[in-house]
């Protein structure tokens, strides 16, 4: 986890857990063997550099569903 307390502003601070966020997410991704995903937005709204395949979403649904919070 990243130190937070040498950073200025709090829009510096935002900026440093959004990118933690989203290695974790990749991270987590190739953990899964999803081949054609990448993060790179916490909203999900279009950014080129943020992608899902169609298959990639099944297997992080599967994924979901073992967790008790989705049933």
């Amino acid at each position: 986890m990243k130190n937070y307390v040498n950073l200025d502003n709090r829009s510096d601070i935002i900026d440093a857990a959004l990118n933690e966020f989203y290695n974790e997410m990749n991270e987590a991704s190739r953990m899964m063997k999803l081949n054609d995903s990448n993060f790179i937005t916490a909203h999900g709204m279009h950014h080129d550099k943020n992608y899902s395949s169609a298959h990639d979403i099944a297997i992080i649904s599967h994924h979901c569903m073992k967790n008790p919070t989705f049933k």
